[in-house]
Protein backbone atom coordinates (compact mmCIF):
# COMPACT_ATOMS: atom_id res chain seq x y z
CA UNK A 1 0.00 0.00 0.00
CA UNK A 2 1.32 3.46 -0.87
CA UNK A 3 1.87 5.67 2.15
CA UNK A 4 2.09 8.96 0.24
CA UNK A 5 -1.56 9.00 -0.77
CA UNK A 6 -4.00 11.62 0.46
CA UNK A 7 -6.88 10.07 2.35
CA UNK A 8 -9.71 12.07 0.78
CA UNK A 9 -10.42 13.82 -2.49
CA UNK A 10 -13.44 16.15 -2.39
CA UNK A 11 -14.85 17.13 -5.75
CA UNK A 12 -17.13 19.81 -7.19
CA UNK A 13 -20.74 20.19 -6.18
CA UNK A 14 -22.28 22.93 -4.07
CA UNK A 15 -21.20 24.47 -0.76
CA UNK A 16 -21.70 21.17 1.04
CA UNK A 17 -18.53 19.92 -0.63
CA UNK A 18 -16.55 22.99 0.42
CA UNK A 19 -17.59 22.57 4.05
CA UNK A 20 -16.87 18.84 3.88
CA UNK A 21 -13.29 19.48 2.73
CA UNK A 22 -12.87 22.03 5.53
CA UNK A 23 -14.23 19.63 8.16
CA UNK A 24 -12.04 16.72 7.06
CA UNK A 25 -8.93 18.92 6.93
CA UNK A 26 -9.68 20.30 10.41
CA UNK A 27 -9.73 16.70 11.69
CA UNK A 28 -6.22 16.20 10.41
CA UNK A 29 -6.98 14.16 7.30
CA UNK A 30 -5.00 14.62 4.12
CA UNK A 31 -7.44 16.27 1.70
CA UNK A 32 -7.29 17.01 -2.01
CA UNK A 33 -9.84 19.32 -3.61
CA UNK A 34 -10.92 19.78 -7.19
CA UNK A 35 -13.60 22.00 -8.71
CA UNK A 36 -15.07 23.34 -5.45
CA UNK A 37 -17.67 26.07 -5.96
CA UNK A 38 -16.16 28.51 -3.46
CA UNK A 39 -12.97 30.41 -4.32
CA UNK A 40 -11.88 30.78 -0.70
CA UNK A 41 -8.97 28.43 -0.08
CA UNK A 42 -9.09 25.99 2.84
CA UNK A 43 -6.06 25.67 5.05
CA UNK A 44 -4.18 22.36 4.78
CA UNK A 45 -6.07 21.31 1.64
CA UNK A 46 -4.15 20.65 -1.56
CA UNK A 47 -5.90 21.89 -4.72
CA UNK A 48 -5.26 19.91 -7.89
CA UNK A 49 -5.79 20.90 -11.51
CA UNK A 50 -6.94 17.67 -13.12
CA UNK A 51 -9.10 14.63 -12.53
CA UNK A 52 -6.16 12.36 -13.35
CA UNK A 53 -4.03 13.90 -10.59
CA UNK A 54 -6.94 13.58 -8.19
CA UNK A 55 -7.43 9.87 -8.89
CA UNK A 56 -3.74 9.11 -8.70
CA UNK A 57 -3.18 10.77 -5.32
CA UNK A 58 -6.24 9.83 -3.22
CA UNK A 59 -7.65 6.68 -1.68
CA UNK A 60 -11.19 7.89 -0.98
CA UNK A 61 -13.12 9.98 -3.52
CA UNK A 62 -16.11 12.01 -2.33
CA UNK A 63 -18.21 13.35 -5.20
CA UNK A 64 -21.35 15.53 -4.87
CA UNK A 65 -24.99 14.85 -4.17
CA UNK A 66 -26.20 14.22 -6.83
CA UNK A 67 -23.32 12.61 -8.67
CA UNK A 68 -24.77 13.64 -12.03
CA UNK A 69 -27.01 16.62 -12.68
CA UNK A 70 -27.10 17.13 -16.46
CA UNK A 71 -29.38 20.17 -16.31
CA UNK A 72 -26.74 22.11 -14.36
CA UNK A 73 -23.50 20.55 -15.53
CA UNK A 74 -21.47 21.80 -18.46
CA UNK A 75 -20.21 19.50 -21.18
CA UNK A 76 -16.73 19.80 -19.67
CA UNK A 77 -17.97 18.57 -16.29
CA UNK A 78 -19.73 15.59 -17.85
CA UNK A 79 -16.52 14.78 -19.70
CA UNK A 80 -14.63 14.87 -16.41
CA UNK A 81 -17.08 12.38 -14.86
CA UNK A 82 -16.34 9.98 -17.72
CA UNK A 83 -12.61 10.60 -17.36
CA UNK A 84 -12.85 9.81 -13.67
CA UNK A 85 -14.47 6.46 -14.40
CA UNK A 86 -11.67 5.55 -16.80
CA UNK A 87 -8.96 6.44 -14.24
CA UNK A 88 -10.25 4.68 -11.14
CA UNK A 89 -7.90 2.23 -9.45
CA UNK A 90 -8.68 -1.13 -7.89
CA UNK A 91 -9.27 -0.77 -4.18
CA UNK A 92 -10.31 2.88 -4.21
CA UNK A 93 -13.40 3.92 -2.28
CA UNK A 94 -16.04 6.13 -3.83
CA UNK A 95 -18.81 8.15 -2.16
CA UNK A 96 -21.50 10.28 -3.84
CA UNK A 97 -25.26 10.68 -3.84
CA UNK A 98 -27.87 9.42 -6.30
CA UNK A 99 -25.33 7.41 -8.28
CA UNK A 100 -26.85 5.91 -11.47
CA UNK A 101 -27.05 2.14 -11.34
CA UNK A 102 -24.99 1.76 -14.52
CA UNK A 103 -22.22 3.90 -13.02
CA UNK A 104 -22.19 1.84 -9.83
CA UNK A 105 -21.96 -1.35 -11.83
CA UNK A 106 -19.05 -0.01 -13.85
CA UNK A 107 -17.16 1.01 -10.70
CA UNK A 108 -17.80 -2.34 -9.07
CA UNK A 109 -16.50 -4.11 -12.17
CA UNK A 110 -13.29 -2.10 -11.69
CA UNK A 111 -13.07 -3.40 -8.09
CA UNK A 112 -13.93 0.00 -6.58
CA UNK A 113 -16.00 0.06 -3.38
CA UNK A 114 -19.00 2.31 -4.03
CA UNK A 115 -21.29 3.90 -1.42
CA UNK A 116 -24.37 5.97 -2.31
CA UNK A 117 -24.87 8.47 0.51
CA UNK A 118 -28.56 8.89 -0.27
CA UNK A 119 -29.20 5.21 0.36
CA UNK A 120 -28.42 5.88 4.01
CA UNK A 121 -31.89 6.43 5.49
CA UNK A 122 -30.66 8.58 8.38
CA UNK A 123 -28.91 10.92 5.97
CA UNK A 124 -32.00 11.09 3.74
CA UNK A 125 -34.19 12.05 6.70
CA UNK A 126 -31.82 14.72 8.00
CA UNK A 127 -31.27 16.00 4.47
CA UNK A 128 -35.03 16.44 4.16
CA UNK A 129 -34.94 19.05 6.95
CA UNK A 130 -32.84 21.41 4.84
CA UNK A 131 -34.98 20.62 1.81
CA UNK A 132 -38.21 21.42 3.66
CA UNK A 133 -36.83 24.66 5.08
CA UNK A 134 -35.53 25.63 1.66
CA UNK A 135 -38.91 24.99 0.02
CA UNK A 136 -40.65 27.10 2.64
CA UNK A 137 -38.13 29.90 2.09
CA UNK A 138 -38.77 29.73 -1.65
CA UNK A 139 -42.52 29.76 -1.06
CA UNK A 140 -42.25 32.83 1.18
CA UNK A 141 -40.24 34.68 -1.45
CA UNK A 142 -42.87 34.05 -4.09
CA UNK A 143 -46.14 34.23 -2.18
CA UNK A 144 -47.83 37.66 -2.07
CA UNK A 145 -49.37 36.76 1.28
CA UNK A 146 -48.47 34.99 4.50
CA UNK A 147 -48.04 31.25 4.23
CA UNK A 148 -50.21 30.85 7.33
CA UNK A 149 -53.66 29.87 6.10
CA UNK A 150 -52.45 29.13 2.56
CA UNK A 151 -53.81 26.05 0.82
CA UNK A 152 -50.79 23.84 0.15
CA UNK A 153 -50.83 20.65 -1.90
CA UNK A 154 -47.92 18.22 -1.51
CA UNK A 155 -47.42 15.68 -4.28
CA UNK A 156 -45.63 12.69 -2.82
CA UNK A 157 -45.42 11.72 0.84
CA UNK A 158 -41.98 10.20 1.01
CA UNK A 159 -39.19 11.42 3.27
CA UNK A 160 -39.13 14.97 1.86
CA UNK A 161 -42.89 15.30 1.48
CA UNK A 162 -43.50 14.16 5.03
CA UNK A 163 -40.94 16.55 6.51
CA UNK A 164 -42.32 19.44 4.46
CA UNK A 165 -45.88 18.64 5.56
CA UNK A 166 -44.88 18.77 9.23
CA UNK A 167 -43.32 22.21 8.75
CA UNK A 168 -46.32 23.57 6.86
CA UNK A 169 -48.73 22.15 9.42
CA UNK A 170 -46.65 23.83 12.14
CA UNK A 171 -47.16 27.28 10.60
CA UNK A 172 -50.90 26.66 10.25
CA UNK A 173 -51.12 26.04 6.53
CA UNK A 174 -53.95 23.93 5.10
CA UNK A 175 -52.08 20.85 3.89
CA UNK A 176 -53.36 18.33 1.37
CA UNK A 177 -51.36 15.26 0.34
CA UNK A 178 -51.42 13.29 -2.90
CA UNK A 179 -49.75 9.87 -3.09
CA UNK A 180 -50.65 6.66 -4.91
CA UNK A 181 -49.23 4.53 -2.09
CA UNK A 182 -51.83 3.39 0.42
CA UNK A 183 -49.12 3.16 3.07
CA UNK A 184 -48.03 6.76 2.44
CA UNK A 185 -51.64 7.91 2.60
CA UNK A 186 -52.13 6.07 5.89
CA UNK A 187 -49.05 7.82 7.29
CA UNK A 188 -50.36 11.18 6.10
CA UNK A 189 -53.69 10.63 7.82
CA UNK A 190 -51.93 9.52 11.00
CA UNK A 191 -49.89 12.74 10.85
CA UNK A 192 -53.08 14.77 10.67
CA UNK A 193 -52.91 15.66 6.97
CA UNK A 194 -55.78 15.79 4.52
CA UNK A 195 -55.35 13.06 1.91
CA UNK A 196 -56.63 13.94 -1.55
CA UNK A 197 -58.27 11.00 -3.25
CA UNK A 198 -57.47 10.40 -6.93
CA UNK A 199 -60.88 11.51 -8.16
CA UNK A 200 -60.49 14.82 -6.28
CA UNK A 201 -56.97 15.64 -7.43
CA UNK A 202 -57.82 18.04 -10.26
CA UNK A 203 -60.42 19.88 -8.20
CA UNK A 204 -57.90 20.36 -5.41
CA UNK A 205 -55.46 21.80 -7.95
CA UNK A 206 -57.97 24.58 -8.63
CA UNK A 207 -57.91 25.82 -5.04
CA UNK A 208 -54.23 25.39 -4.13
CA UNK A 209 -52.10 28.46 -3.46
CA UNK A 210 -48.84 26.51 -3.58
CA UNK A 211 -48.21 23.07 -5.05
CA UNK A 212 -45.07 21.29 -3.84
CA UNK A 213 -43.96 18.41 -6.04
CA UNK A 214 -41.56 15.74 -4.76
CA UNK A 215 -42.49 12.95 -7.21
CA UNK A 216 -39.65 12.19 -9.67
CA UNK A 217 -41.83 11.70 -12.73
CA UNK A 218 -43.85 13.89 -15.11
CA UNK A 219 -46.94 14.14 -12.95
CA UNK A 220 -48.03 17.64 -14.03
CA UNK A 221 -48.65 17.65 -17.76
CA UNK A 222 -50.66 20.22 -19.74
CA UNK A 223 -53.96 18.66 -18.61
CA UNK A 224 -53.16 18.97 -14.91
CA UNK A 225 -51.59 22.42 -15.36
CA UNK A 226 -54.81 23.71 -16.92
CA UNK A 227 -56.42 23.44 -13.47
CA UNK A 228 -53.76 25.53 -11.70
CA UNK A 229 -54.69 29.09 -10.80
CA UNK A 230 -52.58 31.81 -12.41
CA UNK A 231 -51.78 33.22 -8.96
CA UNK A 232 -50.57 29.86 -7.65
CA UNK A 233 -47.00 28.59 -7.62
CA UNK A 234 -45.62 25.12 -8.33
CA UNK A 235 -42.35 24.40 -6.51
CA UNK A 236 -40.70 21.29 -7.88
CA UNK A 237 -37.84 19.44 -6.15
CA UNK A 238 -38.18 16.19 -8.09
CA UNK A 239 -34.91 14.72 -9.29
CA UNK A 240 -33.96 14.39 -12.95
CA UNK A 241 -36.08 16.45 -15.30
CA UNK A 242 -38.61 17.19 -12.57
CA UNK A 243 -42.32 16.53 -12.39
CA UNK A 244 -43.62 19.43 -14.50
CA UNK A 245 -44.05 19.95 -18.23
CA UNK A 246 -42.22 23.28 -18.13
CA UNK A 247 -42.78 24.06 -21.80
CA UNK A 248 -46.53 23.73 -21.29
CA UNK A 249 -46.37 25.74 -18.07
CA UNK A 250 -44.65 28.66 -19.83
CA UNK A 251 -47.14 28.55 -22.68
CA UNK A 252 -50.09 28.51 -20.29
CA UNK A 253 -48.72 31.18 -17.96
CA UNK A 254 -48.47 28.81 -15.01
CA UNK A 255 -45.85 29.80 -12.42
CA UNK A 256 -43.60 26.77 -11.95
CA UNK A 257 -39.97 26.54 -10.88
CA UNK A 258 -37.55 23.65 -10.46
CA UNK A 259 -35.54 23.82 -7.23
CA UNK A 260 -32.66 21.32 -7.20
CA UNK A 261 -30.05 21.14 -4.47
CA UNK A 262 -31.86 23.13 -1.79
CA UNK A 263 -29.72 21.76 1.09
CA UNK A 264 -26.61 23.07 -0.64
CA UNK A 265 -28.22 26.48 -1.10
CA UNK A 266 -29.88 27.02 2.28
CA UNK A 267 -28.00 24.84 4.77
CA UNK A 268 -24.70 23.65 3.27
CA UNK A 269 -22.90 23.39 6.59
CA UNK A 270 -25.51 21.34 8.43
CA UNK A 271 -26.17 19.26 5.31
CA UNK A 272 -22.64 17.85 5.22
CA UNK A 273 -22.93 14.10 6.03
CA UNK A 274 -20.75 14.49 9.12
CA UNK A 275 -23.46 16.68 10.65
CA UNK A 276 -26.70 15.25 9.32
CA UNK A 277 -27.02 11.69 10.45
CA UNK A 278 -24.49 9.93 8.22
CA UNK A 279 -21.77 8.34 10.30
CA UNK A 280 -18.75 9.77 8.52
CA UNK A 281 -16.55 7.90 10.96
CA UNK A 282 -17.31 4.95 8.67
CA UNK A 283 -15.13 6.60 6.06
CA UNK A 284 -12.46 7.37 8.63
CA UNK A 285 -12.39 3.71 9.64
CA UNK A 286 -12.15 2.79 5.97
CA UNK A 287 -9.02 4.91 5.70
CA UNK A 288 -7.51 3.17 8.70
CA UNK A 289 -8.19 -0.32 7.37
CA UNK A 290 -7.93 -0.12 3.61
CA UNK A 291 -5.75 -3.21 3.52
CA UNK A 292 -8.48 -5.19 5.34
CA UNK A 293 -11.07 -3.96 2.83
CA UNK A 294 -8.89 -4.87 -0.11
CA UNK A 295 -8.65 -8.45 1.09
CA UNK A 296 -12.36 -8.80 0.40
CA UNK A 297 -12.21 -7.34 -3.12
Amino acid sequence: MRTDLYQFAVVGGDLRQWYLADILASKGHGVLAYGLCKDEKIENVKYVSSVKELIQEAEVLVYPIPFLSPNRMSGAELKERKEMLSCLRKGQIFFAGCIPRTVMQQMESQKVRVFDLMEDHCLAVENSVATAEGMIAEAMIRSPKNLRGSRCLILGYGVCGRMLASYLKGIRCEVGVVDKSQTACACARADGMYVVETDRFLQEMKTADIIFNTIPERILSAKQLSYVRKSAWILDIASGDGGVDYAAARKMGVQAVKLPGLPGKYAPYTSVPDYCGYDFSKIERVCCSIEDLREGI
